[in-house]
């Protein structure tokens, strides 16, 4: 996929991102030996921000957002 969309980055999400200490390296390594243009365009590998959370932190977000969207709508459900 990284050749084909031609993406500078790589993110180690969900249950991989508490163990890019030890999969960043080898990635990285296969990345560089497999991309058609890393000697010129090098990709990063690197840990998703929300590590294992992310599913949830995403799914927390959704319900806020429509609460915020319709206030009313949550507010007359709860009665």
């Amino acid at each position: 996929m990284v050749n084909l969309l031609d993406l500078d980055t790589v993110v180690l999400g969900g249950t991989y991102a508490p163990l890019a200490r030890w999969l960043v390296p080898p990635v990285t390594a296969e990345v560089s030996r497999r991309v058609l243009a890393a000697a010129w365009s090098p990709v990063t590998v690197r840990p998703a921000v929300l590590g294992g959370d992310a599913a949830a932190v995403g799914a927390a977000g959704s319900v806020v957002r429509r609460i915020i969207a319709r206030p009313t709508a949550w507010l007359t459900r709860a009665g």
